[in-house]
C-alpha cells in the first residue's frame, strides 16, 4: 500500500508536461534498444552488468507512470507494456538476447505507435493547460483593470463635484449640481470610452465570455 500511496502521489504531482518529457524520454529509450542487437552477445551482457540499481528503478517508475498516463487516457499500451517488461528483463539477466531480438522485432513498431498516440494526446493537454493559464491570467487582469477605470472615474466625479461645489451656479450643492448636470454625465461618457482601450481587446473578449456573451454570438455567427 505504500508503494501504491507513493506512486499514486507521485503521478498526480506529474502532470502532463512531465508526463510528456517521461513519453519522449521512453521513445528514445525504446528506438535507441535495436543498437543492443548490432553488438556480440558478450558486448550486451556487459553493458547490462554497468547498468545500476538507480537506472533500473528509475526505468520502472517511468513505466508505472506511463502506464497510468495511458489508462487515465483511454490508450492501449498493451504491446509497450509487454516490451518494456520485456528490456527490463532483459537488463537484469533474465532473458536471453536472441529471445529479447525476436521479442523487439514483433513488438517494436505497435509499441511506438501506441506512445506516439500517448505523445499526441498529451501535447494537447498541454496546449490545454496552457490556454487555461492565459485565460486565467486575463481574467485577474481585467479585474485589476476594471477596478482602476474604477478609480479614475471616482477621482474624476471627486475633482468635477469639487470644481461644481466651487463655481457651480446656484445657492447650494444640489442646485449647483443640478445647474451642472452635464459635466458629472460627461465624466461617466468619458470614462465608458476610455474603458475599452483601458482593458485591451483580449480583455474584453474575457469579459464578454465571462457573460456568456461570446458563445450567443458565436452561436447565432453558426
Amino acid at each position: 500500500m505504500k508503494a501504491t500511496d507513493t506512486l499514486i502521489d507521485a503521478y498526480a504531482k506529474r502532470g502532463p508536461r512531465g508526463l510528456l518529457a517521461d513519453c519522449e524520454q521512453m521513445i528514445l529509450c525504446i528506438a535507441g534498444f535495436d543498437g543492443v542487437f548490432t553488438m556480440s552477445p558478450a558486448q550486451a551482457v556487459e553493458l547490462s552488468r554497468n547498468l545500476d540499481d538507480d537506472w533500473l528503478s528509475g526505468f520502472n517508475r517511468t513505466f508505472e507512470l506511463l502506464c497510468l498516463a495511458g489508462a487515465d487516457r483511454g490508450i492501449d499500451l498493451q504491446q509497450f507494456k509487454q516490451l518494456a517488461l520485456s528490456t527490463y528483463s532483459f537488463w537484469q539477466g533474465c532473458v536471453p538476447m536472441k529471445e529479447m531480438e525476436s521479442i523487439q522485432r514483433r513488438l517494436f513498431v505497435p509499441c511506438i505507435s501506441a506512445m506516439y498516440d500517448l505523445k499526441r494526446a498529451l501535447i494537447v493537454e498541454c496546449g490545454k493547460s496552457g490556454e487555461a493559464a492565459c485565460h486565467d491570467r486575463l481574467k485577474r487582469s481585467a479585474l485589476w483593470r476594471t477596478a482602476l477605470a474604477f478609480g479614475v472615474l471616482v477621482v474624476t466625479e471627486a475633482v468635477i463635484g469639487f470644481l461644481v461645489w466651487r463655481y457651480g451656479e446656484g445657492s447650494n450643492l444640489l442646485q449647483k449640481l443640478t445647474n451642472a448636470w452635464s459635466w458629472p454625465v460627461l465624466g461617466f461618457a468619458a470614462t465608458a470610452i476610455l474603458y475599452p482601450f483601458i482593458m485591451g481587446r483580449e480583455r474584453m473578449r474575457v469579459l464578454k465570455w465571462w457573460k456568456g456573451e461570446i458563445d450567443e454570438l458565436e452561436s447565432k455567427s453558426g
